[in-house]
């Protein structure tokens, strides 16, 4: 894995949340090409969906109610 850094003030990272987090990585993985790893060990609560694409983590999916929105 690559070690990456950012200059202070820079986004690192992006999550979303989504009413449903499966359609959401259907979406997101047809759309930019990203495969999904579940992040939250088995049998813990809830849910964290990890996008990568060639290998690096791109973003996340986490469960949400409402409006779908990104974070940075």
């Amino acid at each position: 894995m690559t070690q990456r850094t950012y200059p202070a003030g820079v986004p690192c990272w992006v999550d979303t949340e989504q009413a449903d987090p499966a359609a959401a990585a259907r979406f997101y993985g047809g759309l930019f090409g990203w495969q999904f790893e579940e992040a939250v060990p088995a049998g813990m609560p809830g849910s964290y969906l990890v996008a990568r694409l060639d290998g690096q983590d791109v973003a996340a999916i986490a469960p949400g109610a409402g409006t779908p929105d990104w974070h940075t």
